[in-house]
């Protein structure tokens, strides 16, 4: 390999690679791992091109480890991606038992997401008739931003971001939903939370859907502590905007 100006000839292809595209660098690292690892990188993604499709083929056709495969979505929360790509790449190339068994995760995940987008719409109509201002985020929101899609990852709870001074207020409104604090506590012990944590946990359905209410991104005693913002137009720009997503691609996606 070839260096000039001390920029070798693979750095150069690096930094010349478009936004978006493999590097011939990224493409080296990739084929260092087990084929089951290399399939689980080229489908994680929202979309596969040409040439990522015949790589996955080309991953198929070797001698596979569907269980560990499947295993390592499973941890990674890579599932409905593999069963998205596979099912785009090489349908009748799955092996029934495990085309079958990818399918109905994907599709319990979809509905898992489907029932919390749908309680989030619902706390935020709440909020919003009551004047709180409120940012979802992690959960759908991140679905939709990542991937434009409320399917292709999985979350388990629902985060919200509020500002300190209005906790009471959401605390007594989620109250009225059926939601519990997951811990009982006393008053004592609740401004003691708020005094040293960023956030507090509430469940309804008998903890089946799981509310996480945040006042700050990052306890109080973090070196890199970030609160809320603090502007009322920044906030209610990011309201509408969550707004907008949700009101024009969850129903979309489903």
């Amino acid at each position: 390999m070839s260096v000039a100006g001390g920029t070798t000839n693979t750095n150069v292809r690096r930094l010349n690679t478009p936004m978006g595209t493999e590097s011939y660098y990224q493409r080296e690292m990739l084929n260092q791992w087990s084929t089951e690892v290399q399939l689980l990188l080229l489908c994680g993604r929202s979309s596969l091109d040409a040439e990522q499709i015949q790589r996955v083929r080309a991953c198929v056709e070797r001698d596979l480890d569907w269980e560990r495969l499947i295993y390592l979505a499973g941890g990674h929360g890579l599932v409905s991606l593999l069963h998205k790509n596979l099912q785009l790449a090489c349908p009748n190339e799955i092996p029934q038992p495990y085309r079958e068994h990818l399918s109905a995760a994907a599709m319990k995940i979809s509905a898992r997401n489907l029932l919390l987008a749908t309680e989030l719409l619902g706390l935020l109509d709440l909020f919003e008739a009551n004047g709180i201002s409120v940012i979802p985020y992690k959960g759908p929101a991140l679905a939709i931003q990542a991937y434009r899609n409320l399917r292709l990852r999985g979350f388990i709870d629902l985060d919200i971001l509020i500002r300190r001074k209005d906790l009471d207020r959401v605390r007594d409104l989620i109250a009225t939903l059926g939601y519990k604090p997951q811990i009982e506590i006393t008053a004592a012990k609740q401004r003691a939370i708020f005094r040293s944590e960023c956030d507090q946990v509430f469940t309804r359905r008998d903890g089946k859907i799981i509310l996480e209410v945040h006042w700050a991104i990052t306890p109080p005693f973090s070196p890199s502590h970030l609160t809320p913002i603090s502007s009322s137009n920044a906030m209610s720009e990011w309201i509408c905007l969550a707004r907008t997503c949700a009101c024009s691609r969850w129903r979309i996606c489903f």
